[in-house]
């Protein structure tokens, strides 16, 4: 079998994993998911995972490769990067995903993607009433 097709394999599963594990929350939250929260008053936030599984595959072979060895900090800060989340609306979601699967190369730049799909992002602050967000601080990556 090609080196490449295996290698691709593997970072698929890998990245399958880290989609799989906890989200680690990024600290950010979109307009759109606040104003749901207030419109209906209360909307469940979609975690919103924003960076590719495949390249954070990529990711962890190319550390291990260009290394030839395992350095678990350097592979937990490679996990924890890719496990990130921002709260969006599952609208948002479901846009996203659609925009960067018909747009080739944009699953490469999340900043990108959310400009393209029009997603302004503020900081999620825990336990904040929506309203009492300032929407108007939200911008695009």
């Amino acid at each position: 079998m090609d080196e490449h097709v295996v290698l691709n394999t593997y970072a698929r599963i890998i990245g399958t994993l880290l989609y799989e594990m906890t989200p680690l929350h990024s600290g950010l939250i979109s307009a759109e998911c606040v104003q749901l929260r207030i419109k209906k008053g209360h909307s469940k936030k979609t975690n919103e995972h924003f960076m590719g599984r495949q390249k954070g595959g990529d990711e962890c072979l190319k550390h291990v490769s260009s290394t030839m060895s395992v350095d678990p900090v350097a592979i937990k800060a490679i996990v924890d990067e890719y496990r990130q989340v921002h709260y969006t609306s599952a609208e948002e979601n479901t846009k996203l995903k659609y925009t960067i699967d018909s747009i080739p190369g944009l699953e490469d730049d999340w900043k990108l993607a959310y400009r393209t799909v029009g997603i302004r992002l503020g900081t999620y602050v825990p336990n904040l009433r929506a309203h009492k967000y300032d929407l108007n601080t939200f911008r695009l990556p």
